[in-house]
């Protein structure tokens, strides 16, 4: 193998590692943004909500979610 041919194969793998990675940021962001949003939601319920109990439970739900949030940051 020519040195020019590997040079280019060495080129294109890092190229595609660079897509990869950007496509996963991507995607981690989306995930960040849909984990925020859907605290928000919850946050939202819980002030329309006259349980005590649905309360309790959103509020353990948006405990997990920043949870998760955090992991991702």
């Amino acid at each position: 193998m020519g040195i020019e041919k590997l040079f280019k194969k060495v080129e294109n793998f890092f190229e595609l590692d660079k897509d990869e990675q950007e496509k996963k940021q991507k995607k981690k962001e989306k995930l960040k943004q849909a984990l925020q949003d859907k605290i928000l939601s919850l946050k939202d319920k819980i002030q329309e909500s006259d349980s005590k109990a649905k309360k309790k439970e959103h509020k353990k739900q948006i405990e997990l979610m920043k949870d998760f949030l955090q992991e991702l940051n």
